[in-house]
């Protein structure tokens, strides 16, 4: 997939790899150790910690000079609900990890924005989805869930990155549309008769 300035390279089957430009990849592994599966293939179906799930959406969106783009994969199965939820171990697989690709500039306040930012928008398409703890509680995520910004460092220098900036928009759209894409894809398909 390419977004222009960077492209998801589905080929990889014991990491994420995305290339950002010519000389810049960002990587995302499963962690775990040892790894489940055979050698050079991850399971990712048993990846329960960081990085990995089956299912991942993919969204982008330009606007004013800025390109956004945002990979995410979830699952839901150890959903929590934030100050509700006691703290527990984890017995099914599911999170949600969010990777923002920004082509621009950001002060580190502004990283901070983004992933507030990335976050309000991950809670705002599971409020909608009607995703539910254990105990019945409306999800905010889940017990193990991620947000990692990567930047080009190119352009004018973002200051802020809060829902009401144009970064901060581009943000929670992509998000929005990468955690609905990937979770509409984990959820359970009817068997075929």
């Amino acid at each position: 997939m390419r977004w222009g300035f960077a492209k998801f390279d589905e080929a990889a089957n014991d990491r994420i790899v995305i290339f950002l430009d010519d000389s810049y990849r960002l990587y995302a592994v499963a962690n775990h150790k040892p790894q489940p599966g055979k050698p050079g293939k991850l399971d990712w179906a048993q990846v329960i910690r960081c990085y990995g799930t089956p299912s991942q959406g993919y969204a982008s969106n330009f606007n004013g000079g800025i390109r956004v783009g945002a990979v995410v994969t979830a699952g839901v199965g150890n959903a929590t609900c934030a100050g509700i939820t006691r703290p527990w171990h984890a017995s099914k697989p599911g999170t949600i990890n969010i990777i923002l690709l920004l082509d621009t500039k950001l002060t580190r306040a502004a990283m901070v924005n983004a992933i507030i930012t990335a976050t309000e928008a991950k809670c705002a398409v599971l409020y909608a989805m009607d995703i539910r703890t254990p105990d019945g509680e409306l999800a905010t995520g889940t017990s193990t869930d991620t947000v990692t910004v990567a930047t080009t460092g190119h352009g004018t220098t973002q200051s802020y990155a809060g829902p009401a900036t144009l970064l901060g928009w581009l943000i929670a759209k992509a998000v929005r549309q990468a955690v609905e894409q990937s979770l509409l894809a984990a959820r359970p398909r009817p068997l075929q008769s």
